[in-house]
């Protein structure tokens, strides 16, 4: 059979070994070794060509590889959510047994989480993702910054996190501690400048205000007398207590 039917019958040019035996191929793998036309990607899933995968051929073929009824979930579902997700591995749902390899990461669901189509590929909600991507991680400062993209950018809320935290506990003790931590922050630098502002224990500041003059202009300076932080595009501001009347600019964070 021509290359070109192949390629037809395959998804992005992924394909599977039973179905490349059916028109003829009884040994793909022949075709797999060093210096051939092809190459294998998972048991059983076969690239047709040699070269570098993209992304979507690499999650394709672990799709094909977990079975059908297979999701997306994890760092690569977040990052199709629009979502900042350091993890390489590809992380997926499925409703009976398979077993993952390398950086293949296959997990049993019951009952499967809902899912939607995004680029072709079915991928679980963004809380699902971010709560499932924290588990892959060792990271506090890590986890923190994916819990608060994912929130800054309403992609979800604290209370689905957490919902979805409390439905599948296994392994999330690091996205609970960091929900408990961050509180009302959105951000790691704004987890930690409430922390210092604990710790110097100076009067009470004001937390993602809008800082403008009395004709609602908002200001790109502060008042004398006064500090304040932007983290992220939010100003932290608040009377400066020496009551020195002296401009105080503090420019932190990320």
């Amino acid at each position: 059979m021509l290359i070109e039917q192949l390629r037809e019958r395959s998804d992005l040019g992924v394909i599977s070994a039973t179905t490349l035996r059916s028109p003829g191929v009884p040994n793909p793998w022949l075709r797999c070794r060093p210096g051939g036309p092809w190459q294998r990607m998972h048991p059983g899933i076969v690239l047709l060509h040699n070269g570098p995968p993209t992304r979507d051929q690499q999650v394709t073929a672990a799709l094909l590889r977990a079975g059908p009824g297979a999701v997306l979930t994890g760092a690569e579902a977040c990052r199709r959510h629009g979502l900042p997700a350091s993890g390489t591995e590809i992380h997926v749902l499925v409703p009976g047994s398979a077993r993952g390899n390398g950086s293949l990461v296959v997990e049993r669901a019951s009952p499967m989480p809902p899912s939607v189509d995004m680029g072709g590929f079915p991928v679980v909600s963004a809380a699902r993702a971010v709560v499932d991507a924290c588990r892959q991680l060792r990271s506090v400062d890590s986890a923190t910054a994916l819990v608060a993209a994912a929130i800054q950018r309403g992609r979800c809320t604290p209370a689905g996190l957490a919902a979805e935290a409390r439905t599948n506990r296994y392994g999330t003790r690091l996205v609970r501690t960091v929900l408990k931590e961050l509180g009302r922050a959105e951000s790691v630098a704004e987890r930690d400048a409430r922390r210092l502002s604990r710790r110097i224990r100076l009067t009470t500041p004001h937390w993602n205000v809008t800082v403008a003059d009395a004709d609602g202009v908002i200001m790109n300076a502060l008042l004398p007398g006064t500090v304040g932080m932007r983290l992220q595009g939010f100003w932290w501001c608040r009377r400066c207590p020496l009551g020195c009347g002296t401009a105080l600019r503090w420019w932190g964070g990320s």
